[in-house]
């Protein structure tokens, strides 16, 4: 199944400040026999005229539209334990000012379990939304 057919209507949320940041991340736990891994991700950012924007994914913050920046993370924690291992990454970073709303941005977010002894216990479910921010 292509990940855009399981695509969900959009949601809106209000930025109140004068800006509002969005990050991604991913997340991944393991352990002797298997792992779990979450991920979200961005696939598309709109601008208020429904022009896509192109990140930026430097170190600092960009402007990759009027009223929008970027930046990528490289911000990480791991945990390790006999037998388990526990690691988090923030991705990349959208800030939207207020005065460019309405914004929109199209995430993917993947729940994935791998089990290396039962194959038919793993599993992988993304999920296609938007999120449009509005002022």
């Amino acid at each position: 199944m292509n990940i855009l057919d399981a695509e969900e209507g959009p949601k809106q949320t209000e930025v109140t400040g004068e800006y509002l940041d969005v990050e991604t991340n991913r997340a991944w736990r393991g352990k002797t026999g298997g792992y779990f891994r979450n991920e979200t991700a961005i696939l598309k950012i709109l601008d208020r005229d429904d022009n896509e924007v192109t990140g930026i994914w430097s170190k600092d913050w960009q402007e990759s539209a009027p009223g929008i920046e970027t930046r990528g993370c490289d911000e990480d924690t791991a945990v390790l334990k006999v037998g388990r291992s526990y690691e988090t990454h923030r991705d990349r970073r959208v800030r939207i000012h207020r005065g460019a709303c309405p914004v929109s941005i199209q995430f993917v977010e993947t729940d994935e379990y791998v089990d290396y002894d039962n194959a038919e216990y793993s599993s992988h479910h993304p999920r296609v939304y938007w999120v449009r921010y509005v002022a």
